[in-house]
């Protein structure tokens, strides 16, 4: 493509075959032989972007150029065809390179993966050099209206690009037109324009400043959005637009049915001038957007902040308030079970901030989520009497009252205590110690002999006595049932990254696993083995794909297997490949830039299934159900989603598809169930299932019950057909869920998550029968042999275990 710059009238020649980004509106080509600017060319030039490029060269704002502390990515000349008509296709800008987005810092996940020695003074400084770029805008009378994580990029060195400029609101000073911001992420919407229509609204920069703060708060609380925060009302759990509309804030002072995210750092930890304008912005500025802090005020609070920071004598790389008295990094690592937010430089050069969690104890760190061991009580340098003590409680401690020295019961005590632990000893994970407890409190309540006890404390005695010995003969059964028939695992460690999905060939002979790329050669696609399911020997590793190997599935007839890979910033595809010769099909059946994260094939092996999302300009993300014919390739028809597909699964009739779908990035959506009639290709019925994301779906062998299951750590079932719920939510003990299967007879589910343990629940009933340990991490995908004889299971530790049932 031939062009011509506007200012000088030089003639540039892209090559189009290479685009460096590409979107709805636009792609983005570099300009050889200068490798300072690229070019950014819209698909449909119109004239009022024309009048809009032309007002923004003419008007840069206040060290938009500035490379030393930050750089916004400005028009610096238009791009004209060479012809008569001279139209404007685009614009020059100068060329980012070296940074990465802006969310790969604040989520822990991608921060210790990408850039493990970023630490909380480097995310300070992140935050203010943020604020100076919207400081420099809001100077020039710029609004940046749709702020978001998407078009914010940051150096190692915590330098701040802002990006996809000719999105912002401009107005033009000397006619005063303005070109407005059509679009905007609910998430970082403030609540007077929650549910408008941009096009037609004028923003300001106080709409902005809502956004920034949210933005903020990201980067200072380990990726916590500020709206996040655990339900406590009545009903499925409101979406952050609506959040944000009524002004629940958790962490301010005003009550909301909303208690702050046990995996979020604690409020306090944040400097006390930075918490006040998070309650200004979030609270007073709810009702009054003058209110919210400018971005000067931030600035100058978060400089304040970063020069307050002192380092852990433990961990040079934790960083906290010279306000606290102690370290709520080496806290906060105890609390994640050893994984260190912020790693050492020796942790990093030896590679252990990559490996897998251990798996704690339930009987040593007790039953709660997030249980840990006491935490150390390490103080900083030169600790301040003055200064408020600070000190993280982990989240499955429990408080252990003082008692005096010598300690004596009252007489009938030994009666109500037989009472209390018979009545404790219902609860399955302690039932065999609360019965012991139970039989011997109550035969000291019987025997007592300082005391005769009276009729009463015998009755209480007895029954105690009584309940604790009958469950501790259920607990003592059910632990000769597991020693009598353990389940054997047969270990498969072929992967060195976490694996994402297992599937059984039909007649049960092949196991295909998929998993994520190596962590240290991230431009590598992810492995997608084939194992022999008797023996456990490798048969075949395919390769020719990149991104990671997200969901695997064989056809009925077994004689394909289909793969979906999902690169962030890469091509995502579904792929074919014939089983025996494994020779792959010639042609990927996504489309480019649709992110794939589930496929499976029909019951009559005719369709092939995939579930993602679309990305399109500035990283908006649409999500889809596409389905192709697996003979021909082609695409018969596709599903629309409100939020990101992570799961889906046909009915055993082939007439209904179920999606589970979400938002685990910030793009605000709940964790929704869909069930599709793939006959009229309409939604059968919807149910807001989890809180953030369903991260997977399963039905029943009978086609009567749909299984889900999320980022709330709940597994739920519903009657297929009409979408009721079917009995309570069976519960897990760690974060999240994310992956359930039936067995073949439909008697059991298995379900396994963020606590490494794979669970078999009873599925009429909903008891829980059986608990596999073995993992290491979390466990992202379940598959049963044909025969039900066999469970695999694959997680983040990145092995597949092979379950014998029986």
């Amino acid at each position: 493509m031939r062009l011509q710059r506007q200012s000088d009238g030089q003639r540039i020649l892209l090559d189009t075959s290479a685009p460096l980004g590409a979107g709805g509106e636009a792609r983005i080509y570099a300009v050889p032989p200068d490798d300072r600017f690229a070019a950014k060319i819209y698909h449909k030039p119109s004239d009022e972007t024309a009048r809009k490029l032309g007002v923004m060269l003419a008007n840069p704002p206040e060290d938009a150029t500035a490379s030393e502390q930050l750089l916004i990515a400005w028009p610096v000349d238009l791009l004209r065809t060479p012809d008569r008509q001279r139209r404007v296709v685009g614009y020059l800008m100068p060329r980012v390179s070296g940074m990465r987005p802006l969310f790969e810092f604040y989520n822990p996940l991608t921060r210790r993966q990408q850039h493990p020695l970023s630490n909380t003074l480097y995310l300070h400084r992140t935050a203010r050099n943020l604020a100076a770029a919207v400081r420099a805008l809001h100077a020039r009378g710029y609004v940046i209206g749709d702020i978001n994580e998407s078009n914010i990029l940051v150096t190692d060195t915590a330098l701040v690009t802002l990006v996809d400029t000719d999105s912002f609101q401009v107005r033009d000073p000397q006619s005063g037109a303005v070109y407005r911001c059509p679009v905007g992420k609910p998430e970082f919407t403030p609540p007077e324009l929650q549910g408008k229509t941009f096009v037609q609204m004028d923003r300001t920069p106080e709409h902005d400043l809502f956004g920034l703060a949210v933005l903020i708060f990201l980067l200072l609380m380990e990726g916590t959005h500020p709206f996040a925060g655990v339900y406590q009302g009545a009903g499925e759990p409101p979406s952050y637009d609506t959040r944000i509309l009524a002004g629940h804030f958790p962490y301010g002072s005003r009550r909301t049915p909303y208690k702050p995210m046990p995996t979020a750092p604690p409020f306090e930890m944040l400097h006390p001038t930075v918490r006040q304008l998070f309650r200004r912005c979030f609270e007073d500025g709810h009702a009054n957007p003058q209110a919210r802090p400018d971005a000067q005020t931030w600035q100058t609070a978060l400089a304040e902040a970063e020069a307050a920071l002192v380092t852990c004598p433990v961990n040079a790389q934790h960083r906290y308030g010279d306000h606290l008295n102690a370290c709520p990094w080496c806290e906060r690592t105890q609390q994640l079970g050893g994984r260190d937010p912020f790693p050492s430089l020796s942790a990093v050069q030896q590679g252990q901030h990559l490996q897998s969690l251990r798996p704690r104890s339930p009987s040593r760190y007790g039953r709660r989520p997030g249980g840990g061991p006491p935490t150390p009580n390490i103080q900083r340098p030169t600790p301040n009497a003055s200064l408020p003590s600070f000190a993280m409680t982990p989240y499955g401690s429990l408080a252990t009252p003082a008692q005096p020295a010598s300690f004596t019961l009252p007489n009938n005590n030994w009666a109500w205590a037989a009472l209390f632990c018979a009545g404790l000893a219902l609860v399955p994970g302690v039932r065999l110690a609360a019965g012991l407890a139970a039989v011997v409190c109550g035969g000291l309540g019987l025997k007592r002999k300082a005391a005769q006890p009276t009729r009463g404390d015998r009755w209480l005695a007895a029954s105690g006595l009584a309940l604790g010995g009958l469950m501790l003969l259920i607990a003592l059964a059910a632990g000769f049932a597991n020693w009598r028939h353990p389940a054997e695992a047969l270990t498969l460690s072929q992967h060195n990254a976490a694996i994402r999905s297992v599937a059984f060939s039909p007649d049960g002979r092949l196991l295909a696993s998929g998993a994520d790329r190596p962590a240290e050669n991230a431009v590598l696609g992810g492995e997608i083995d084939v194992w022999d399911a008797r023996t456990g020997a490798l048969r075949q590793t395919l390769i020719g794909y990149s991104g990671d190997a997200v969901s695997v599935a064989f056809s009925p007839d077994g004689r394909l297997l289909a793969a979906g890979t999902h690169a962030p910033l890469g091509s995502s595809d579904v792929r074919l490949w014939e089983v025996g010769s494994w020779a792959q099909q010639p042609d990927s059946l996504s489309e480019y830039r649709f992110y794939v994260h589930a496929v499976a094939f029909s019951p009559d092996g005719r369709t092939v299934a995939g579930g993602g999302w679309k990305e399109v300009e500035r990283r908006r993300t649409y999500g889809e159900v596409k389905l192709w014919d697996a003979q021909t390739g082609d695409l018969k028809t596709t599903l629309k989603e409100r939020g990101q597909v992570f799961a889906i699964a046909f009915s055993p009739d082939g007439r209904l598809l179920a999606a589970g779908s979400g938002s685990v990035s910030g793009t605000g959506e709940l964790g929704r169930v869909d069930v599709w009639d793939l006959q009229t290709g309409q939604v059968k019925w919807t149910q807001l299932a989890h809180s953030t994301a369903a991260l997977a779906v399963a039905f029943s062998p009978d086609g009567a019950t749909l299984a889900s299951a999320g980022s709330d750590n709940a597994v739920k079932l519903w009657d297929a057909q009409t979408g009721m719920p079917k009995g309570k939510p069976l519960e897990g003990k760690g974060s999240w869920i994310g992956a359930v299967a039936f067995s073949p007879d439909g008697r059991t589910l298995a379900s396994g998550g963020g606590d490494a343990l794979v669970r078999l629940w009873d599925a009429q009933t909903g008891a829980l029968q059986r608990t596999l340990a073995g993992h290491e991490a979390g466990i992202n995908a379940l598959a049963f042999s044909p025969d039900g004889r066999t469970l695999a299971s694959a997680g983040r530790d990145s092995m597949v275990k092979l379950w014998r049932l029986r």
